[in-house]
Parts: C-alpha cells; sequence; structure tokens
C-alpha cells in the first residue's frame, strides 16, 4: 500500500541536512500519520527508509533504554498540545552500533485552511560518538570533556566532581569481577540519583566517575552534598541484600564565566586534587584553586614539567631499582623510573606529576625519551651482563597512538639492546583500553621478540579478568598487597594464592615493595619469580647501578644492598 505522502514534499525540507552533515530533519504528517526522514538520517541512523507510518516505533527502538522515559514524557507533552515547542537531549544509536549525543528542536506547526497539522524538527548530532559504558551506562570521558567545553565556550557557571571509590582492586580481588561490575553499577546509580535534574554523571578510566553540575555553587553546598553521598555509601550501600561499606576520595573545581582556561586543564586540574584527597586528606573533598598559594605554585610546577618535555625533556633523568632472582639472590635486572628535577622545584616526587601527564598529550614523546635514554644507559652494563632484563613502562596513550609501535622499535633496533631482554610494562591506565587494543599491542611486541608485563597488577578494575584475556608473559603484585602481609591474612591469602595462579599459567611474578626483611622471608616459600623494594635498593642513578651488578652479580644468598 502506498503511503499517503501529502503535507510532507516542500522542496524545502531537509535543506539544512544538506548544508550541515550533523543536523537532520524530519517531519510528521499528524493527519495522516506518514514521516518523511532526511536522507542524511536514513543513512547515518540506520533507518527504513525516507518516508514510514512507523517513526515513532522505530526511532524509539534507536533511543538508549536509560533515557526511553524521559524521551517519551517529551515527545508526550508536545503530541499533546501541552507545548508547541521544545529542545531536548537523549542518545541514540547509528547504523554502526555506537550511541551518539543528539539535540532534538522540534514544533508543532497548525494547519490553516484545510492544511494538516504538522509535527516537524532538527535533530543535532554533536559529533562525538559516546560509546555507553556497558557497566554503567554512563557517558564516558570523551563526552564529559567535550560537556565541560561547551560550558567554556557558553561562559556558564558549574561545579565539575571528580570521585574515585577506594580499595576497588581488593574487592576485585576478594569477590571476583562480577561483583566488582555491580559495585560499579550500583555507585553509578546512586551518584545519578542524587545529581537528579541538577546535571550528569560520567564514568572514566576504572572506578573514576566525574560529575558536572549547571549553575553557580559553593564550596559549603559541594561539600554538604558530597559527605552525604559519602555517608550514604559508607553505611547503606547494598549488593543482593549485602552491605559492602565503599570509601571514595574527590575533588572539585569551580568554573566561572570568566575562566579562560581548557577542558584538558580542568581535567588535569582535578586528576591532581583527588591524589591529594587520596594521600593527604584520607578522602575528604579537595577543591582545586589557582589562587591559593599551594595549590598555585604546584600548578606552576606541573606547567613547568609540561613546558621542559616540549624543551627537549629538559630535567629529566633516569634512575634504576634492581630487581632481585628469588632462587638466587642474584640482580636479575632493573625497571627503568623517571625522575624530573628542576632548580626552583629541586628533585620532585613523580607522584606529583606522572599521574598528571599521563592523561596529556605531551606524555608521548617523554615516553619516546624514557625508552631511548634507558636503553642507551643500560647498554654497556648489558653487554658486560647479558642476563640483565630491564622493564620500561609504557602507558596508554602512548598505545593509542597508531606510530608508537614503529617508533618504540626504531629506537629498539637502534639501540643495540638484546630484545629478548626487554620487558615492557603496561601501566594502570592501559588496563583500561578495549582488550583488542592491548591483545594487538601484545602480540606484536611478541612477534617482535620482546616479552609484557602487567604491572600494578590487583589495581584498577577487572584485574583477574585481564589475566584471564591477556597473553602476558609477567605481572608485577602491587606494593599494597605486601605492605602489611606480615601481620594481614586477608593479604596473605590473596598474594599466596595470585602467585600460584601465575606460577599455575607459567607466568613470571614479580612482587612489588619488598622493604623489610620479613616480608622477603615470609614471600620465599611462595615462589614469585623476582622481588623488588627498598630492601635491597631505592632507585639508584646508572652509575651507582653498574656498582651494585659489581657487587651483588655473584652473590649467590639473598641479601640488601648498600643503598
Amino acid at each position: 500500500m502506498e503511503l499517503d505522502k501529502s503535507g510532507l514534499n516542500d522542496r524545502t525540507f531537509g535543506i539544512s541536512s544538506m548544508t550541515n552533515p550533523r543536523t537532520y530533519s524530519f517531519i510528521c504528517n499528524l493527519n495522516t500519520g506518514v514521516s518523511r526522514w532526511s536522507e542524511n538520517a536514513v543513512e547515518y541512523f540506520g533507518l527504513a527508509g525516507e518516508y514510514t507510518d512507523n517513526a515513532a516505533g522505530e526511532w524509539e527502538s534507536h533511543i538508549f533504554p536509560d533515557d526511553l522515559p524521559a524521551y517519551r514524557e517529551a515527545y508526550n507533552r508536545i503530541i499533546s498540545r501541552e507545548v508547541m515547542s521544545q529542545s531536548f537531549e537523549y542518545r541514540v544509536k547509528n547504523q554502526q552500533g555506537s550511541y551518539v549525543l543528539v539535540t532534538c528542536q522540534s514544533i508543532i506547526s497548525e494547519g490553516k485552511d484545510g492544511e494538516p497539522d504538522l509535527f516537524a524538527g532538527t535533530i543535532i548530532n554533536h559529533g562525538i560518538e559516546d560509546v555507553i559504558d556497558a557497566t554503567t551506562a554512563l557517558h564516558g570521558d570523551s563526552t564529559f570533556l567535550s560537556c565541560v567545553q561547551n560550558i567554556l565556550n557558553r561562559h556558564e557557571n558549574a561545579a565539575i566532581l571528580k570521585i574515585g571509590i577506594e580499595q576497588f582492586a581488593h574487592l576485585n580481588i576478594l569477590y571476583g569481577f562480577k561483583m566488582g561490575n555491580a559495585v560499579l553499577k550500583k555507585f553509578a546509580e546512586i551518584l545519578s540519583g542524587a545529581i537528579k535534574d541538577r546535571g550528569m554523571a560520567f564514568r572514566l578510566s576504572g572506578s573514576k566517575f566525574a560529575v558536572i553540575l549547571y549553575g553557580e555553587y559553593d564550596m559549603d553546598t559541594i561539600r554538604n552534598c558530597y559527605e552525604q553521598f559519602r555517608d550514604r555509601l559508607r553505611y547503606h550501600f547494598f549488593i543482593d541484600d549485602k552491605n559492602m561499606p565503599i570509601s571514595v576520595c574527590g575533588a572539585a573545581f569551580f568554573i566561572t564565566p570568566d575562566y579562560a582556561g581548557s577542558s584538558m586543564g580542568i581535567r588535569s586540574s582535578l586528576t591532581y586534587a583527588i591524589s591529594l584527597s587520596k594521600e593527604e586528606r584520607h578522602g575528604d573533598i579537595v577543591f582545586f584553586d589557582e589562587s591559593d598559594s599551594l595549590y598555585g605554585k604546584r600548578f606552576k610546577m606541573l606547567s613547568i614539567v609540561h613546558k621542559d618535555i616540549i624543551e627537549g625533556c629538559k630535567g629529566f633523568y633516569m634512575v634504576y631499582q634492581p630487581l632481585i632472582d628469588v632462587k638466587t639472590g642474584r640482580v636479575a635486572g632493573a625497571e627503568a623510573l623517571v625522575r624530573w628535577q628542576n632548580e626552583e622545584y629541586g628533585n620532585v616526587s613523580p607522584g606529583l606529576f606522572i599521574p598528571w601527564l599521563e592523561t596529556d598529550s605531551v606524555f608521548y614523546e617523554l615516553g619516546l625519551w624514557i625508552l631511548k635514554t634507558s636503553l642507551s644507559e643500560m647498554e654497556v652494563l648489558a653487554h658486560k651482563y647479558p642476563e640483565l632484563i630491564l622493564n620500561i613502562n609504557i602507558t596508554a596513550s602512548q598505545l593509542e597512538r597508531n606510530e608508537f609501535k614503529k617508533d618504540a622499535m626504531d629506537i629498539i633496533s637502534q639501540s643495540g639492546f638484546s630484545r629478548d631482554k626487554i620487558i615492557l610494562e603496561l601501566t594502570e591506565r592501559c588496563k583500561q583500553l578495549d582488550y583488542n587494543i592491548l591483545t594487538d599491542a601484545i602480540d606484536f611486541f611478541h612477534e617482535q621478540g620482546i616479552r609484557m608485563s602487567l604491572d600494578d597488577f590487583g589495581t584498577g578494575s577487572s584485574a583477574l579478568n585481564l589475566l584471564r584475556v591477556l597473553p602476558i608473559d609477567e605481572l608485577k603484585l602491587d606494593m599494597s598487597f605486601v605492605k602489611n602481609i606480615e601481620h594481614s591474612t586477608t593479604d596473605q591469602v590473596l598474594v599466596v594464592n595470585i602467585l600460584k595462579v601465575a606460577g599455575q599459567m607459567n607466568i613470571k611474578t614479580c612482587v612489588e615493595g619488598v622493604e623489610t626483611k620479613g616480608i622477603a622471608d615470609f614471600l620465599k616459600p611462595e615462589n614469585a619469580t623476582y622481588y623488588q623494594g627498598y630492601y635491597y635498593s631505592k632507585p639508584i642513578r646508572i652509575a651507582d647501578f653498574a656498582d651494585y651488578v659489581e657487587s651483588n652479580y655473584n652473590k649467590t644468598e639473598n641479601a640488601p644492598g648498600e643503598n
């Protein structure tokens, strides 16, 4: 049966769509129920055709499920003539199966002199494919940055919060990643409920979340909201009727109409502030204030770090922390660690700048410098002691770059360092990348004769699942699991079983944070491959490391070094 297309064939229809590929048009004859879509909408969203008599039903099948109630409410308001025009946002699935954020602007045009009533409008695609997090159903990091930038472009007020779940690694290990995902989902539900219609919630990497609250807020209001949310997580967080107290850390940043910074700058500020909340404030919310003398000084320092990288990694240098073969007690190799010094700030702890740098595009250049410098400095020593291995960290920002594999192999090929003695460590943020990206990178470097390690094992989300799906050669057990191992039954059970599982999978293990003889003695029967920690040596410059190797390489007893 041919559709009645009357009222829908105005030649001006779809002109805006033809001139702007991000804009789609629609029009519906309310008398006949037949609708017309612009051609680019049909193509982009995979609709059945340009004309349809079931536009509402077909369109609803594309809308993200959590957005459907609000969409239907808005749709019914305009169809019932409660309002004659409106604009609202929701998420829609395109032909590739990815969700995008759109703004729908629609009107009712009442017919005159026998003309039909028309329901028409435009749909604006905001241009960023907002892949919805499957676990929490929240927007991701890219949309978070886009929304922050929109606030800056419009010169509006807003409060931006970053909230992280603490000790999430232990929860994953104790209860499994399915329970971990259940916690993330419940956390997101509570967070979204606390915000209500005042803003939006986002899931960032791992167990970190962000919130945008639109409008003007003061510190007391944000602090009270954060504490109420924090208390609910402590005392009223239930999974399957089981109370699971959750601890968090938090940071906040206020955007004002005269703020002249960028969305990336705000994200960096929040990363810095939440590290203070976690390390120094016991989870209390930290407000980033550039005018504060302490924050201003530290943020100025980060700006200098950024500038020094651009100027050829000025002020950066490498240190090496020995890896000890547990069976022989000999030095097996080292982990290369970057440091930074400056006339004004002296030697700066990497914990103050590495978390921030890993979210900045300049880290790619620093990463290549680290790889080149550490291979160069270790080359002479490696020729003398050919069994020495060298562990070098790589980050998500490097793996996300298409050119990284070629750049890395160019440096490795030019170094003369034996490939089978190089181990690339996947750092924490790498674990949040798509498994396909990680597997592809691991397979590539394996083909080049290079081994891969999973750093800080046990931190972040779904650690056991990563062990299951990634073809790694080594895992490094995070130091948080061993610092209290002599007295903590929980840590003892976790560590012993992680080492046992890795051994059964033929994966080598390195225990980080071996700071005392008691820790080393307790762990020795558990068959770890390597120890790393201050009991043996702090990270040291290449000349001191060469001396350390010279004096310890032939030892057969497990003994601490002199450094």
